[in-house]
Parts: C-alpha cells; structure tokens; sequence
C-alpha cells in the first residue's frame, strides 16, 4: 500500500524519544529547545501549536528519567539555556575497582600483545582495558594501599611487561629493587637500587617513583631507560613510603597545569577543528556558549602561561579570552617569533 500524497508521515513515541537522545548525546553543548522542536523528528509537526510540541517535549523527558536518561537543562550565559545528557551519568555506571584491581589493568594492557597473539583479538582487548581505565578513580588511599595510577594509554613505550609486573609487587609489597638504568643519551647506564613508592601513566610513559638509595632522595624513573630485568634487592632495606607521598606531584604533568598553587581561571575560543579538543577532567572544563566565532570554554589551571606555545601552533583556531595576563603573553610570543622570522629572512 501505497502512503497518500500530502499526508503525514507519523513516526512512533519511541523513535522520537531515539532521535532526542540522539541529538542530545551528539551534540558537545546544551541544546536550547528552540532548536529541539522543528529540528528533530517527531517535534516538527509544521500544523502543531508550540504549546503541544512542549509538552509532547516534557512528556518524554519524564519517560526517558523514568528508565535511567536524564535530560537536563542548564543555563548559559547569554540567559538562553539549552537541554544535555550527561554521557558519564547515564550511558555507563562508575567502577569502584580497589588498587591492586588498578594494577592488574595496567599490566593486562601491557602484556596483552602476548597473551592474545596480536591482531584483532588484542586491538578488542585494548579498547576493552582503555574503557575502564578512563573510569578507574585514582586516589591516594590509605598507607598500605598500592598507588598505582591507570589512565589512557596513548603512545607504544615498550617497557618489557615482566619489569612492570616485578615493579608493581614490589611497590605492593614494600621491597626494594636492582636494575641498570640508562642516562639521558644512552651512552652510560648505573646500576640503581630503588625503593619503587609508586607506579604510573603520564603523558604516553610509564615511570616509577621511589627512594633512590644511591642519592639518598626521592626519584622518578621512565622505564623505557630501564635496561635488562629488575630484580628484588633482598640485601638492601626498604624505606617505608611517607604517608603524605602523593604519586600524581612526582609524575610529568603538561606545561599548563605546572605546580601545586591554586588553579586560575582561563577562557579560550575554539574554532574549526580545535571545537572537538579533548582537556582532562582535571581542568574542570565547561562550556561557557558557542557563537559566531566558536566555541568559548573556561578551564582551571595552575600555570596559564603555559598554553602560549599550544596556541601559537594552532593556526589561529584557539584564542585567549582570559585572562590578560595570558594574552599579553601570546601577543609577546607571536611578535618575538616575527621578529626571529624577519631577521632569519634578512640573512
């Protein structure tokens, strides 16, 4: 049968409530409901009054709470406020895994090329283990716990799995360890004895921090420069991890978040394909509105100078807001690197 001509197209309560979840998730900003109804099928109905459209809206936010989808509203600066879902609260519950559960993670990531053979099995088991890494809690814990920290791997460093399973025992353990460890060119390696405090993920690498018993200090190691196999050293006494040890202050931290002071306040504007940049959670990212110009955001940071060279590189698609400081700073920066340019260009 064949549908009359002019007619309309009815589609059922359930595909119009997907589209709205659709729309919602899809979208990186509250969604104002003008833009809901009209836009999204199911609230386009060009002869229904608006006052039936809201409701019909209101009808099947309530639906959707009732099964476990939030849809909130929240207000925007310019006064119009707009509709999300939060992806976090909604589409998967949070784990609760305890340290060690953390540990074992981080080396099934690792070792995880061998167990399964590589191919598509290993690339299953990776996206698998990124999944929950990204909502494994990380926190200090008490004394005894086992401060490993599991986050998103990003590049291949190639430690050799056996030393990362040797380090966390150790760290769980509170043994100390032996391993050859070489200097920053490569050229020379030391034999190091270590009491490993704490084991973890910054920027792409593994490192190990502990109490160096050859400097007599706390020290942090990549293991990439740790050559052959680390072993337990029975022979040398462990030095008990400080109660006040935090393992996130002693790892690599990007040049922007620099230091223990209290976070500022910076706005920047994204434009183009910078509008999809992805900033820790740590930063306490929020979207303040998105207008003709892009998209403005508000991040906490400890050290706002250090997005000068990020901005610089970014091709004119991120711009300082706030706060002056900053700006002075990028402005300084570009004409410096003019200048140098200039001068190169004369010679």
């Amino acid at each position: 049968m064949h549908p009359v001509e002019g007619a309309v197209s009815k589609i059922s309560k359930a595909e119009r409530q997907m589209n709205l979840v659709s729309m919602l998730l899809a979208s990186r900003v509250p969604v104002p409901l003008s833009s809901i109804l009209g836009s999204v099928s199911g609230y386009d109905d060009a002869d229904a009054p608006r006052d039936t459209l809201e409701k019909r809206f209101d009808r099947d936010r309530k639906e959707l709470r009732a099964i476990g989808l939030d849809v909130e509203y929240h207000p925007l600066d310019d006064g119009i406020g707009g509709y999300t879902i939060d992806r976090r609260k909604n589409m998967q519950r949070p784990l609760k895994l305890a340290p060690a559960e953390a540990a074992l993670l981080a080396i099934a990531g690792r070792i995880g090329a061998a167990a399964t053979g590589g191919g598509a099995l290993h690339e299953a088991l990776k996206s698998a283990l990124r999944k929950l890494a990204v909502d494994t809690p990380v926190d200090d814990g008490p004394e005894d716990s086992l401060p490993l920290v599991v986050s998103r791997e990003r590049r291949e460093d190639a430690p050799g799995h056996r030393s990362i399973e040797m380090l966390a025992n150790a760290v769980a353990e509170h043994r100390t360890v032996r391993f050859l460890y070489a200097s920053g060119s490569g050229e020379t390696t030391r034999s190091r004895n270590v009491t490993p405090w704490g084991l973890g993920l910054a920027l792409g690498a593994w490192y190990v921090v502990g109490w160096c018993h050859a400097k007599k200090d706390v020290r942090v190691f990549k293991l990439v420069r740790i050559e052959g196999e680390v072993e337990i050293a029975g022979d040398v006494t462990p030095i008990p991890r400080p109660r006040d040890f935090v393992l996130k202050d002693h790892l690599p931290v990007l040049p922007y978040d620099v230091g223990r002071g209290e976070r500022e306040r910076v706005v920047l504007r994204l434009k183009g394909a910078r509008e999809a940049q992805a900033f820790d959670a740590a930063l306490s990212p929020r979207v303040l509105r998105r207008d003709d110009d892009g998209l403005v955001i508000e991040l906490r940071v400890r050290h706002p100078e250090g997005f000068v060279p990020w901005i610089l590189t970014a091709s004119g698609d991120v711009e300082a807001l706030e706060p002056a400081t900053l700006r002075t700073a990028v402005r300084a920066a570009a004409m410096q690197a003019l200048d140098a340019a200039g001068k190169e260009d004369a010679s």
